[in-house]
């Protein structure tokens, strides 16, 4: 019994240098970077998107550090939609954590603007505001937080001369037991693994003015500012923003947006529409207006929409 609890110590002392030893190796560490290049690229193509430009070449992403990662960005970009691109460019590359983001001026490296945030955290955070100047020339600074050490590699590595070393100490204990018994067959659980990731179903985003509407999640984005809207309220400015400066009769929409669901909401139109007015209002140049007795109107300037983070 003495041996058979000397190697019980053996196979915890193995099991604890596989698990809980971490592996993480040079490859590991540019498959991070390539991950966050990709984030960053993203995050580019859609500043420069919003501002009407789809022609531009995004330069490559330098590393000057490790986990320091430098994207030069030549004329201007809207500040206030930076952290909601790039917070949606993480998460769908898979990168969670703290980091940091700075706006420099290219030629002096001045810090212009920049913040703090986590993708971890859901709680409502405001970067520092302020305003580019026009046709200049940016760097854009992310200290990315340190890459998540997974175990798996090390795990799958081993596992066949662990699986070995399980079996063979078995037969052992058996054995000094007194042998082995017979016993009925049993079916082994071998168990599954289901990912679990964000999926989106591709309407993309819509541009009103100063807001951003993201109908997937049902929020209205002006800078840091997300206001949640209810289903019905969603569907009814997804609907407007499909027909921008048209004038809608009011039986049109009703059959357009709620005939489906066999709702008559009759009056209550008016109850969504005053609902989604207060939720636009800060920005004069988006109005929803009213034609007495025939219906409504989503007035926009800008107006763009686009798939760029399916």
């Amino acid at each position: 019994m003495t041996f058979a609890a000397a190697f019980l110590v053996l196979i915890l002392f193995v099991v604890q240098q596989l698990w809980f030893k971490p592996n993480f190796n040079q490859q590991t560490a540019d498959s991070y970077a390539d991950k966050v290049n990709l984030a960053l690229r993203l995050t580019a193509n859609l500043l420069l998107r919003e501002e009407g430009d789809s022609t531009s070449a995004i330069p490559p992403v330098k590393m000057p550090a490790p986990n320091v990662f430098l994207l030069k960005l030549n004329r201007d970009f809207n500040y206030d939609t930076l952290p909601y691109f790039l917070e949606r460019a993480l998460l769908k590359h898979g990168i969670k954590g703290a980091y940091d983001v700075a706006v420099l001026d290219c030629e002096t490296q001045e810090l212009l603007l920049g913040y703090t945030a986590d993708t971890r955290n859901g709680a409502e955070w405001a970067p520092c505001g302020g305003r580019l100047r026009a046709n200049q020339c940016y760097n854009l600074k992310f200290t990315a937080p340190p890459p998540v050490i997974t175990h798996m590699a090390s795990l799958w590595r081993f596992a066949i001369p662990f699986a070995i070393v399980l079996l063979l100490g078995g037969y052992i204990i058996l054995y000094l037991k007194g042998g082995f018994r017979s016993a009925p067959d049993q079916a082994v659980d071998v168990g599954s693994y289901s990912g679990n990731g964000h999926q989106q179903n591709g309407n993309g985003l819509h541009r009103l003015g100063q807001f951003t509407f993201d109908p997937d999640n049902q929020l209205l984005i002006r800078g840091s500012l997300r206001q949640e809207l209810t289903y019905r309220e969603s569907k009814l400015l997804r609907y407007l923003c499909r027909h921008p400066n048209q004038l809608l009769e009011r039986d049109q929409i009703l059959k357009e947006v709620w005939e489906d669901e066999g709702i008559v909401v009759g009056r209550s139109l008016d109850v969504f529409i005053s609902r989604l007015r207060k939720k636009l209002n800060g920005d004069e140049s988006v109005k929803i207006t009213s034609v007495h007795g025939v219906g409504y109107k989503l007035e926009a300037p800008s107006y763009w929409a686009y798939s760029g983070l399916n």
